[in-house]
């Protein structure tokens, strides 16, 4: 990969959208291997290039805006991290509409930032649009709902409302005990958050 990037640069510069997708990859080889440092250096530049080439309105560029996001998240960045993702969400919702199955994702992924950043109320909203979305364009057993539910449970945990967290990890635990079975690793995990819900009630 790194000498696909040097390749790439050397014979079509910086700012060509194919050394912008050289970037990309490499940075997700590095921050799988926990180089999230590297992998900013990089994405940055995919970035630039892609403003260049595409514009700040497209919806490449939001996607690289959305990997960037993700990695400054994990270097501690939330506010660079959040301005992104709204970036990016708007960029979403005007290309596919706001009944689309990757605006819905759009929404997550800010509200789990939001969520963290104890903004819980934004993240609720955006919380709920997603599981609606996906409630009408996924199949209703699909284990992408168990993801969702549990996400907006945890949102409401916060805000106080367990019965409402509850009955959302209810239909989590039900998927996935369907999608994955009862011995499966992520069952459990889903029992777990359940039972501290429980005794909260």
């Amino acid at each position: 990969l790194e000498k696909a990037m040097y390749i790439d640069e050397k014979i079509l510069g910086e700012t060509d959208s194919q050394t912008a997708r050289s970037y990309s990859n490499l940075a997700v080889a590095l921050e799988k291997s926990g180089d999230n440092k590297g992998a900013k250096i990089l994405l940055e530049k995919a970035v630039k290039s892609d403003e260049i080439n595409f514009g700040r309105t497209h919806v490449r560029t939001a996607i690289k805006y959305s990997n960037l996001a993700q990695v400054l998240q994990k270097l501690g960045s939330y506010k660079d991290a959040k301005t992104l993702l709204e970036k990016s969400m708007q960029i979403v919702e005007s290309y596919f509409g706001k009944e689309h199955t990757h605006t819905a994702r759009s929404y997550s992924n800010l509200a789990l930032l939001l969520n963290y950043l104890e903004e819980h109320k934004e993240a609720k909203i955006l919380m709920e649009k997603a599981i609606k979305i996906e409630e009408i364009n996924l199949e209703e057993n699909h284990p992408t709902l168990a993801i969702s539910y549990s996400n907006l449970a945890l949102v409401l945990e916060e805000l106080g409302d367990f019965k409402g967290a509850k009955t959302l990890l209810e239909k989590a635990v039900k998927l996935d005990e369907l999608n994955f079975g009862k011995e499966h690793p992520y069952t459990a995990k889903r029992y777990s958050n359940f039972a501290l819900v429980l005794l909260k009630l």
